[in-house]
This record gives C-alpha cells, structure tokens and sequence, in this order.
C-alpha cells in the first residue's frame, strides 16, 4: 500500500539501473535505445532470459502448522491435505516458475526446485512413506512452502517491462489456486468483510498461503470493505441529530450539508488544487468531518432554539431569532472551522506525502462544510419554523405552537444540568482546590510521557490478527526460521551512478520514479581503479563499528563482492586486468558459474557511438550488523558511519572510481522516514498550538481567557499522547499518532472556543465570575456534549474496520474527544470561575489602552527637559 511507504525512494532509481544492466526500456543520452537491442546481446549475459529471477509478487507460499500445541504438523492426514494444496499449485507451476540457467553454455536447465519438505515423505513413485514419523525425526520438520515465480516472462525484458502486462499473467496463475483455496474452506467475503478473515483450520491442519500480489488485491479489497462502514457512521451520525433536534427535517437537512460537502471538497482537491493522490489514509476525513459537520449543525440550532428566550425582550420575531441565532453561531463556527483548518493544513508541510494529502483534503472539507453550512442552515431554520415547527415531537400542546411553547419552555435536560448541578459542583471551593492541582498533575505526568514516545522499532500491522495475510507474517517472523542474512540490513555501495533525478515529477505521483542519472567520470578499466574496488571490500569487511546499532564490534558481518570472485577467476597473477581487456572478461566472468550470482551487481549497456558493450555501474553489497527496522536513533548512527566510510574510500579513490555512494534501499527510508515523522509531529503542534493561541485571543478579544483555553488544548494533547498512546496502549510514535497529535489540536480547540466565547460574551448583566461560568456552561454544554457524541459514533464505528489503520484510529479519535472533553468542560470551567477576567479586565482593548498610555507616557518623559 502506497500509504505504508510513505512516498518516493532511492531504492526505486537504483533499482532501475539494475533492471536497466539485465535489459531494461529505460533511454537517457548513451544508454539502451531499444529492447530489441538488447535482447541481440543476451547471448552474452545482458539480461534477456526468460524468468530467471524470482518475481516478489507472484513467488506463492504455502504455511502449515498443527492447530495441537506441541504437536507435530506431519501426520498421515494432514500430508496428504498438503499433497493436494501441493498439486493445485504445481498443475501450472512449470508455465510460470523460476527458471535455472546453465552458467557455462547459458541453456535453461529448468524450474528451480520448490522448497518444500513433502517430497521426503513420498517415494519415486508418489507413495507416502509407511511412517512419516521416522521422516519428521530422521531429517528434519519443516512446515513451510516455497513455488518461486520467475520473471520477466517470454516477450518481456525486465520486471519492469509493461508491469501491468506481466501482472495480469501472473494473476492467471495465481488467480484459479486462490479461487480453489477459497471454496475448499468455504472462504467467503460480503460488502464488509475480506474472504481472508475467514477459518482456515480442517481437523488438526491450519494452512496459510501467500503471495504478494494476491496480499495486494485483497488490501484493496479490504478498504473497500472498511469504507462500506461509512455508513454506519452517517446513519449513527443522522440518529442523534434526529434525537438531539427532534425534527427529522433538521437532521435530514444538516446530514444533507454534511455528505454533499465531501463531493465539492473532492473536486476542489483534485481539479483545483491538481492532486491526484487519492490514499486509504484520507478516508478517515470523512469520519471526522462527520462529527465536526455535526458540530456546526449542533451550535447552529442550539443558538436558534435558544434565541426564543434569550431575545425575549428585545423582540420575539422569527427574523429578530435568525438574525440572533446566525451571529452568534457563525461567528463561533467560522473560528472553530478556521482552527481545525489550519490544524489539518499543518500536516500539508509534511513530506510525507499521504500525510500531507491528508491534511489537505480534511481542510478543504471543513471550510467547505463551513460555508454550507452557513448557506443553508438559515434558511432550513426558517423553513422548520414556519412548517414543521407545530410538529416537533417535544411539543408540550397541540393547541399552542411549538415555537410559542418553546419561549416559555423550561431548558432541556443538558442544559439544566450545567446550569444546576455541574454548576454547583464545580463552584465549591474545595473542588476546585483538588481538581484544579489535579489537572495541574495530570499535565506534568503526561508530559514527562510525552517525552518517551519513539518512533516505531517496525513497520506497524497492516490487517487485523484475525486476517489470514497478518496471521503468516507473523508465524513468518516468529515460528518460522529465517536466517542471519534476512534479520539483518543489507547496505550496496554504488559506482557510477549519481542518483536519480526528481525535478518535474509531483509529489503526488507515487508511482514516478524519476530518471536514473549515471556518472560521467566512472572509469573502472585502470588498473588502479579495479584495485581500489577490490582494497574496498576488504576494507568494508574490516570496519570496526563499537555504535549501539553494531554487533560483535564490526560494521559488517561480510562482503558479496565480485571483485573478489572476479580476481580469483583470472588468477591474483593477472589481476588488475589490463584497461583493454576488462569488459571482456567481465562479461566471461559473469556467464561462468562463480560469476553467475554477480549478475547484478554489473551493469552494461551497448554504446550508440562505437557499436560495443561498456560498463556503467558497479556494486558492492554489505552485510551489516544492523538489526531489521532498527529505530531510528539506532539506524542513523549506522547509516552515518557507513557514508563516512565511503567518504574516506572516495578520499583515496583514483579518478574513476572516486564517487561511490551507499544505500540501504527501505532499510534507510524506512530510518528517514521515522525522524520524519518525530519532525512533522512537533512542527505540526508547534504550528497548530501557536496559531490556535491567537486565534483563540482574537476570537474572545482576551488573552486571559485565551491563555486558559490554550492550557486545556496543550493538557488534551499530552494527555492522549502519554498517557492513551504512550501509557495505555504502549504504541510508539507512528504515522496515525502523528496525525493524531495535529488534528488533536483541531478537534480540542473546538470546545475551548465555545466556552471561552460564551464567557466573554456573556450579557452584561452577568457580572460576576460565576455567573458567566454558568452562562458559558448552559449555553454552549449541549453543543458540546452533542458534538463529542456525534465525533464519538463515527470515530468508533472503525472499530470494526480490518485494517489496523482505521481501527487503530479508532482510539485516537475517541481517547481525543474524551480528554477534550475533560479539559474544555471542568478544566477551563474551574479556571475560570477561580481566575477568569471580570468586565474588561485582560481583554484586548484594555491592553491596547494600556501600552498606548504607557507609551505616551514614556514619550512626554522622554521629551522633557
């Protein structure tokens, strides 16, 4: 999945010279011109054979493991059931395996022989053995399969050679062994589920297969399926509104807003921004613009209900209350939706490019939702008023209107709670002398939390445990052996490659690899430069390294160099090989069979201008001592130490060879891609928390009170960051906590705008501290509570998604809205009635007189004599 790579690497151009050295299409200046070309010289070891390398994404993968612990996998029956998941496979597995080449006269030999252990357990003549015990004991118990698929296949050069072609021949393959599998399981999907979630166990027997491009289909498959849950969330979403308004018109009509704001956003994003990343990542914009768009539609007819009695006096018309209504709603909406779009437009820096596609589309739908909003919802209001008011459910009488009922209608449940008993409660001075220290508690231990969090040791699952898929990487990781060389970073040391050229490619295009660019100088026919590449292997095995990321002392464990092999082909007497004879023996060396495995490691092309096979890249591969998805604070000390290393070979490089470069393919974007990730987390809270505190001082005109919100906002933060993620679930700094930990802002500033607003507010008869409180805590508590609910059922419908992206975020959003909650109703409440500002103390025009006359002041004394 493109969300999980997070973008563009090097390994994709470096790759590409790979695949250009054994065939490839690519054309730049002096390089291959045709495939037709270079299939002339195949004969002579440039690539051209037919599926002679292994193909990652069809390469099948049987897994069988006894369901009895302890138990042995290989009885009777359960043999004979892998005999037959064996023959599915192997029915067309000549078509379409991996191809051995002869290394002297370059003739097929063959399939490559399937890893499998069933073939002890038969005679020459298919029988099973009369005791497969002796076998399990006697050899050895092996419970994994392995049918490696070549490529490229007959008519193709490369891998890359029209991709899609050669993956839809792959899916003939493989297609009919899935579609077998799936009906001897009884495996079956629906609008919500994946057909792999499904049992797999027959008696003592579970099987598990795999190949990467069946894992592909199914992912997105599986996203499919997760989206279906979307509506859920709207059905959840509109269930309340129905109940919260008790009008099926006003919650239709604001579910109405809600869902054709996601269409607009989309065309805004794609045909006037021009991206065309679309991700699985941004699917969780519509879960929570779900309940923010709830949020306006809540803060909007709360303001119109509550304007029948709180415009009593001043006039009781329905254009007195919609023009009432509409001030103070669209004011509190358009700070809350500037926030929230600001706080997704942070992650819009990211170079991450899911992340900042993320970003981008959330914001684009909450100032889209915004302006729906405020279209349309005047006009529903007045409609409601006028026809369907008579028939709100809540009606006290049939003989009155309810509009006339509602003027002389007690408050509602909510709002006679926080204007009694919470009122009441948060008032008394010895709640607010423990809970006000407690909060105060809360945050420094959250924060010292914070403080801890790393970024992931791994790469975070991808489905649910429950998934077949998940279930075999994970027995692949811990059951089954693996050797020391897979555990282990794999770094290659290039020459004669300068990198790959990004400039005119977008960002969004995660499929364009850029150009691959080649050395000019690169020059390996002196004697002095073979030397070098050869003292350079041996000075790669030899490095100390005494770094935390190191084992045993050394930077390498071993070296696969051909310079090496190539030295001991033409005898340490001939060697360096004279300037005009090298690439003729290169190309002998790597059609003889201690050559053959160096393939990759030499790349030719055919020169336009003399007609005759040059060498334009070399490599080394390094075997390093660095764990698999090491953090990042441990693989860039490593990478550092082999780019020093490098360093110092090109210091004492002759001309040719004299700009080597290293790379560790993912191993590096993966180390890159955790710090990046640490970064996007603190500038995004930097970002949102600075811009949160001005727009939150020029919203209330008070810094006091924007102070106090600010505090609530930072406490919501570190305390889903340390004590939910950090302390509670003990997940690491990944890509959704640190999307979480931006939006956090934008979803917890919400609340603190309400009740700052309301406060500030507050009519001027209310003079006291408390008084505002309970204003700000009446008026502003029911949309509160009904936009938490609203947040709260979309965000924990993911909870039945697959993917553990979404489920995952399940928590964040949920965790997000509990903590904001509990900062924005008690903290900034207790705050407030203890220190809040009383009539226009703190507030910005008291402070603007004050600097003015200070300033004149100063002035007048600095111009007396």
């Amino acid at each position: 999945m493109n969300d999980g790579k997070g973008g563009r690497d090097a390994r994709a151009g470096l790759e590409g010279g790979v695949e250009w050295a054994r065939g490839g299409r690519r054309e730049r200046g002096g390089g291959l011109t045709s495939s037709a070309r270079t299939r002339r010289y195949a004969g002579r070891g440039v690539g051209g054979r037919e599926r002679i390398d292994e193909n990652a994404l069809g390469t099948f993968m049987f897994q069988w493991e006894s369901a009895n612990a302890g138990a042995s996998v290989f009885t009777r029956e359960n043999i004979e059931v892998m005999r037959a998941h064996e023959t599915l496979v192997m029915e067309r597995f000549d078509e379409f395996c991996q191809v051995e080449y002869d290394g002297d006269t370059g003739a097929p030999l063959g399939c490559v022989t399937p890893l499998t252990p069933l073939s002890y357990f038969y005679d020459d003549r298919g029988r099973l053995v009369d005791d497969p015990d002796v076998v399990v004991r006697d050899i050895f118990a092996r419970n994994l399969t392995k049918y490696p698929v070549g490529s490229p296949f007959k008519g193709y050069v490369s891998v890359s050679d029209r991709r899609d072609e050669q993956e839809a021949i792959l899916a003939s393959f493989l297609d009919p062994i899935e579609t077998t599998l799936f009906e001897n399981f009884g495996m079956k999907g629906n609008v919500v589920s994946s057909p792999y979630m499904r049992s797999t166990r027959r008696g003592s027997l579970i099987t598990r297969w795999d190949a990467e491009l069946l894992r592909q289909r199914d992912s997105a498959r599986v996203i499919s399926s997760d989206l279906a849950w979307a509506i859920g969330s709207i059905a959840a979403v509109w269930l309340y509104a129905v109940l919260n308004t008790a009008s099926i018109f006003v919650a239709t009509v604001g579910m109405f807003e809600i869902l054709v704001s996601f269409p607009i956003a989309i065309m805004i994003y794609r045909w006037i921004f021009r991206i065309e990343y679309v991700g699985s990542i941004q699917a969780l914009s519509i879960f929570i613009c779900l309940g923010i768009g709830a949020d306006d539609v809540f803060v909007y007819w709360d303001a119109f209900r509550q304007s029948a009695h709180e415009i009593a006096d001043s006039g009781d018309s329905l254009h007195d209350r919609l023009v009432h209504s509409t001030g103070r709603a669209s004011k509190a909406i358009f700070v809350t939706s500037l926030t929230t779009t600001g706080a997704f437009l942070a992650t819009a820096w990211s170079s991450i490019t899911p992340l900042a596609g993320f970003g981008i589309l959330s914001a684009t739908m909450i100032a889209v939702l915004f302006v729906m909003n405020v279209l349309l919802f005047p006009a529903t209001l007045m409609i409601y008023a006028r026809y369907f008011d008579h028939m709100k459910w809540l009606c006290p009488s049939r003989e009155e209107t309810c509009n006339e009922g509602a003027k002389r209608a007690k408050l509602s449940r909510i709002e006679n709670f926080f204007n009694g008993p919470f009122y009441r409660t948060i008032e008394r001075p010895v709640v607010r002398l423990v809970f006000i220290p407690g909060f105060i508690a809360i945050f420094i231990v959250a924060s010292r939390l914070c403080l801890r969090l790393e970024t992931p040791s791994m790469q975070e699952k991808w489905y649910a445990s429950s998934h077949l898929s998940q279930q075999f990487i994970d027995r692949e990781q811990s059951a089954f052996m693996r050797s020391d060389d897979d555990i282990v970073v794999h770094v290659d040391i290039f020459w004669g490659l300068e990198g790959v050229d990004t400039s005119g490619i977008s960002r969004w295009d995660l499929n364009a690899r850029g150009k691959l660019l080649l050395e000019t100088s690169f020059d390996l026919s002196s004697e002095a430069s073979q030397a070098h590449i050869f003292e350079s292997c041996l000075r790669i095995r030899d490095a100390p390294c005494f770094l935390p990321g190191c084992r045993d002392g050394k930077l390498s464990r071993n070296v696969d160099c051909f310079m090496e092999a190539f030295r001991d082909h033409v005898g340490a007497v001939n060697f360096p090989v004279p300037q005009s004879e090298l690439v003729d023996k290169l190309l002998e060396f790597r059609a003889s069979p201690s050559g053959s495995r160096f393939v990759q490691q030499m790349g030719f092309r055919l020169n336009d201008v003399s007609g005759e096979m040059e060498l334009f890249f070399i490599k080394v591969t390094a075997i390093s001592t660095l764990q698999l998805q090491a953090p990042a604070s441990i693989s860039r000390l490593v990478h550092d130490e082999y780019q020093s290393l490098v360093d110092k070979l090109n210091e004492v490089a002759p001309p040719g060879v004299a700009n080597g470069l290293q790379t560790a393919y993912l191993a590096w974007t993966w180390m890159r891609m955790q710090e990046t990730l640490v970064e996007n987390t603190f500038q995004g809270i930097s970002i949102c928390f600075c811009m949160a505190f001005v727009i939150l001082t020029l919203s209330t005109g008070n810094v006091l009170v924007a102070a106090i919100a600010s505090v609530a906002v930072a406490g919501t933060v570190v305390s889903v960051l340390g004590l939910g993620i950090y302390q509670a679930m003990g997940w690491d700094l990944g890509i959704r906590e640190t999307i979480a930990a931006v939006i956090l802002i934008g979803l917890s500033v919400d609340y603190g705008i309400h009740i700052g607003n309301a406060y500030v507010e507050a009519p001027s008869t209310l003079k006291t501290r408390g008084e505002r409180v309970r204003y700000a805590l009446t008026t502003m508590g029911v949309s509160i509570v009904g936009s938490a609910a609203t947040t709260v059922a979309s965000g924990s419908i993911l909870w039945l998604c697959t993917l553990m992206f979404f489920s995952k975020f399940a928590f964040l959003i949920t965790s997000t809205i509990f903590s904001s909650i509990c900062w924005s109703i008690f903290f900034i409440p207790l705050v407030l009635v203890t220190l809040g500002p009383e009539g226009k103390d703190w507030s910005l025009t008291t402070l603007f007189t004050g600097v003015r006359v200070t300033a004149s002041r100063v002035q007048t004394c600095g111009g007396s004599p």
